[in-house]
């Protein structure tokens, strides 16, 4: 049987199903304004007005055409995805990583159940030249929820721990109930205390769980729900998905002929545990770091601009006490100074987790603190303070922060007065399966489309690229452009040509003739 983009096919030895993608077929009339859809989505275009922009008959026609986007920008990600890992495309030796997860809140799917359907993006994005190098959602589109559900009973799984299942990857119903999901895994509006005050809680959270890698965050709340309805795919548990990501990124590094490693990353357990085990062989040889990075959130220009003036303020009395050779290159004395906090270090936790205070915040990351996860005594003190150096998240909160600000689909809740502490999803998108297809089509603009102020994109920073791709490069690389038919207007002039001829004619329109 067909659904959708895919058709199923049933093995008639054991009776399971499984769902094989088609091509994404367009009409001539659609293809034409592809790339036209593409750029407005990617500018922040709401759905209704993308329709009206480029003069869609129906509406229903808009979703077929982000189908066939999504499935363009996937094969051009992904083909250079296969090159990284064939080594068709090489990388520079070292590299900085930043990670991080965020969450999405979508609109109910269901209208006898409307509560809000919650998913999460995992990335990692390459800090010095600010490629995306993974962007992935925990929800798996591929699975029928009711066949897994029926499996998972004769399978017995339900009378099992999680981690022994057949189906341990996906959120089974009922698990949403069981007791250790409502431990708050961040904290969110409380990041105004004090940095090593934060810290200090959480540890403290995480040492309060169970499972330390266990960090889901589930809302016991009535307006919050975590698992996508039936019909509409499953969700996978966030560590699976931490997994399989850093996974297919060594992957991706190990082929590109990358030889060391920093990967940057937010207080997450489940991130940490991911990049440690995946790159247990690098940490070992001392060529891959981990580094925790907390900063605080949700201040004020002015605060920031204080915060830099202190620390401004404190480098240049520590310059003053420096030899004169020294003063001038601000990389050594910012070298000298992480030296001096790193033995002055403190640590937190039960892992004793040694925490140090950058000296040399920036106006994103203000009272930036950093602790090193995969501590080596035989690092020279320099190569170490360098490290401590590069550590940070301000790239990939940019990352986040650009998938908000240019989808209108994935901005981020209109507060109401009606009622305290309720907001409206106006453009969140009801299906879940438009998130992943969303985050994918963000990450190809981003990567190859966009350009910094240095007027370049990623792609040509690592030097895949040598120009930056248009949106029709995008859809159709080496292929002809479909472009759309010219059509003769018929019946009377339009308002604007008798303006434009009484203009070219000398009469101003609106004045009476004397």
């Amino acid at each position: 049987g067909a659904s959708g983009n895919g058709r199923y096919y049933q093995c008639k030895a054991c009776g399971r199903k499984r769902l094989v993608s088609l091509p994404v077929r367009l009409h001539e009339e659609h293809q034409s304004v592809a790339a036209d859809v593409l750029s407005r989505i990617g500018n922040k275009s709401p759905v209704r007005g993308t329709g009206r922009g480029v003069r869609l008959k129906s509406m229903g026609a808009y979703y077929p055409i982000v189908d066939f986007i999504h499935t363009r920008c996937r094969a051009y990600s992904g083909a250079v995805d296969r090159a990284l890992i064939d080594g068709n495309i090489q990388l520079s030796k070292n590299i900085v990583l930043e990670t991080d997860g965020q969450d999405y809140t979508l609109n109910w799917t269901s209208r006898l159940d409307r509560r809000n359907v919650v998913l999460s993006g995992y990335c990692s994005v390459d800090s010095a030249n600010r490629f995306i190098l993974g962007l992935h959602v925990n929800l798996d589109e591929r699975v029928d929820p009711f066949d897994v559900a029926v499996d998972a009973v004769k399978c017995g799984d339900f009378d099992v721990a999680e981690p022994y299942r057949k189906y341990a990857r996906y959120w089974l119903p009922g698990d949403e109930l069981k007791a250790g999901r409502a431990l708050g895994r961040r904290l969110r509006k409380h990041d105004r205390i004090e940095l090593l005050a934060q810290i200090r809680s959480l540890y403290a959270n995480a040492a309060s769980r169970t499972d330390v890698e266990d960090v889901e965050l589930q809302v016991h709340d009535d307006s919050v729900h975590k698992l996508p309805p039936p019909g509409k795919g499953m969700q996978v548990h966030e560590p699976y998905l931490a997994y399989a990501h850093w996974m297919l990124v060594h992957r991706m590094l190990t082929g590109a002929g990358v030889e060391r490693v920093q990967a940057n990353m937010d207080i997450d357990s489940m991130s940490r545990a991911a990049f440690i085990c995946t790159f247990a062989d690098e940490i070992a040889r001392g060529d891959a770091h981990g580094f925790y990075v907390r900063y605080t959130k949700f201040q004020t220009v002015d605060e920031r601009k204080r915060i830099l003036r202190e620390a401004n303020l404190a480098r240049a009395r520590y310059r003053a006490t420096l030899p004169a050779d020294v003063r001038g290159d601000r990389k050594e004395v910012a070298r000298r100074m992480m030296k001096e906090r790193i033995r002055a270090g403190q640590s937190y936790g039960k892992w004793n987790d040694e925490w140090i205070v950058h000296p040399v915040p920036t106006m994103n990351e203000p009272n930036k603190a950093v602790s090193w996860l995969t501590a080596r005594d035989t690092i020279d003190e320099d190569r170490k303070a360098d490290l401590f150096l590069d550590a940070g998240l301000a790239r990939i909160d940019n990352v986040f922060m650009t998938t908000r600000r240019l989808f209108s689909a994935l901005e981020r809740p209109i507060g109401t007065s009606s009622s305290h502490n309720a907001v409206w999803h106006g453009y969140a998108p009801y299906d879940p399966q438009m998130l992943g297809k969303y985050l994918t089509i963000f990450r190809a603009v981003s990567n190859f489309v966009q350009t910094g102020d240095d007027g370049r994109t990623p792609a040509m920073r690592l030097g895949i690229e040598r120009a930056p791709l248009t949106f029709e490069d995008l859809l159709w690389p080496g292929q002809r452009i479909p472009r759309p038919r010219r059509s003769r207007r018929k019946g009377r002039v339009a308002p604007a040509e008798l303006v434009a001829r009484a203009l070219q004619g000398g009469r101003r329109i609106g004045r009476p003739r004397h």
